[in-house]
């Protein structure tokens, strides 16, 4: 027989009352502790809630007694990777750093954990770090933003050419990519590299107009664990 209290907390939650699914679901637990159901949509309605931390410890307890699904593990890391966007919006680069490393450290199959550390480093300088995370998050998901973050890391540790380059490898990824460009152009001009200079000004110019205004750092966050 279905308990009362999770076919309350059910249409509680149907009718977007989650703070009274939420209650309904606990006293559930509270009769049935062992209920991996039940942990897991306490789990999800504290993250619906904006609730990360208390997720986090949460899941973090039902991990312990399911050590094996990867549901909670994805649970888990889909929050900490929303605490590590807060913490870095917030300029709370270091607990950021944190937050980022320690999703990538329970999951380390998964590109934007590592982007987003990688973004964490570069903003407190920590430039060789922020390559290095860059860099494997790359090996996993090939993609023109990566390529441009590594360029700016390069570029902030001094190796210019490798910085020239992966700008260019970013632009022939996504010739939209306005910061690359950005980026490249200022490059050649620091290295008195005019060789077609004109022609990204020109295509700087054609990006802004068209309202290509993408922005260094942004952040990669998963699927929605819930």
């Amino acid at each position: 027989m279905k308990n009362p209290l999770i076919t309350n907390a059910q249409e509680k939650e149907q009718k977007g009352d989650l703070q009274g699914a939420l209650s309904d679901y606990q006293n559930a637990l509270n009769q049935d502790p062992s209920n991996l159901v039940i942990h897991t949509e306490i789990g999800n309605l504290l993250a619906m809630l904006g609730n990360y931390d208390e997720a986090v410890k949460h899941l973090k307890i039902t991990f312990k007694t399911f050590p094996n699904n990867i549901d909670v593990l994805n649970g888990i890391c889909f929050c900490l990777c929303e605490i590590g966007n807060q913490h870095h919006d917030n300029r709370n680069y270091d607990l950021a750093e944190h937050a980022f490393l320690e999703a990538v450290n329970l999951n380390p199959t998964k590109s934007e954990y590592l982007f987003n550390l990688g973004n964490s480093c570069y903003a407190q300088e920590k430039y060789g770090s922020a390559l290095k995370y860059y860099n494997q998050s790359l090996v996993l998901s090939y993609e023109a933003e990566t390529l441009s973050s590594i360029g700016n890391a390069l570029r902030s540790l001094g190796r210019y050419e490798e910085a020239k380059e992966m700008y260019g490898k970013a632009l022939r990824q996504d010739k939209t990519l306005l910061h690359a460009e950005i980026e490249l152009t200022h490059l050649m001009q620091s290295l008195f590299n005019w060789e077609n200079i004109a022609e990204h000004f020109e295509t700087w110019h054609e990006l802004a107009s068209a309202g290509q205004f993408d922005g260094q750092g942004d952040h990669r966050t998963p699927k929605p664990y819930v």
